[in-house]
């Protein structure tokens, strides 16, 4: 399926709730490496297909680094254990793929480390994002409260001014649309394929598209996914 097939960094983000759960698995679909399944959040009631986040990057990132995010940056010793990650990740010897929406708040220390990353940016209805962020992590009957509600709504709009912030200048990015996606996977996907094969040296094939359109993104039209 590839020729001259590149070893990039592919980054999902976007606030929680926006899709990026379903972007990560067709990411992985498509043939890029997330890690050894040992590192990886597992399955839980909330996200039964699985979460698809690297767990070694929290042991780094714990102990309020985005307080002292600056220092950090130019700190030998973490940007030495931070390439050292990215390392177990080349490993794998194909693009790879690292999935969480706190990355957003990291976007200044990483993109010092990652060699040409491409974002997979994520992008849901704000509204509907902070209905399903409320779903997800409140009992039924404190979902509709309007702090809540409008807490998240501000918390969408702050990660989302980071990410195109700190994305500003990189050409290797693409948005991916919640809703478009659950309306017509098929052609989504597709676009999807299309531009990691073009950043990725990878040369697509049908049946790979097919794949993407009729089974990964359908699987995630289940209301488990809202």
């Amino acid at each position: 399926m590839n020729s001259v097939a590149q070893v990039r960094p592919i980054i999902v983000i976007g606030p929680e709730r926006s899709g990026t759960s379903v972007a990560a698995e067709m990411i992985l679909t498509w043939g890029s490496y997330p890690g050894e399944p040992e590192s990886l959040r597992k399955a839980d009631v909330q996200n039964p297909r699985g979460y698809f986040e690297y767990l070694p990057i929290w042991d780094f990132l714990s102990d309020g680094f985005q307080e002292r995010l600056s220092e950090k940056a130019s700190d030998p010793h973490h940007r030495q254990s931070a390439a050292e990650l990215v390392a177990q990740m080349e490993k794998g010897g194909r693009s790879w793929v690292w999935k969480d929406p706190a990355l957003s708040f990291f976007l200044p220390f990483w993109n010092r480390i990652w060699k040409e990353p491409i974002y997979v940016v994520c992008v849901r209805n704000p509204s509907d994002t902070a209905r399903s962020w409320a779903k997800f992590t409140l009992p039924s009957d404190a979902r509709d409260k309007d702090p809540f509600i409008q807490a998240n709504l501000l918390r969408w709009h702050y990660i989302m001014l980071l990410i195109l912030s700190n994305t500003e200048d990189v050409e290797s990015k693409i948005f991916l649309s919640y809703e478009k996606l659950m309306k017509d996977p098929a052609d989504e996907t597709r676009k999807l394929a299309m531009f990691l094969n073009a950043e990725c040296g990878m040369i697509d094939s049908g049946p790979l598209i097919h794949n993407f359109g009729t089974i990964v993104a359908a699987q995630h039209r289940r209301p488990t996914y809202t």
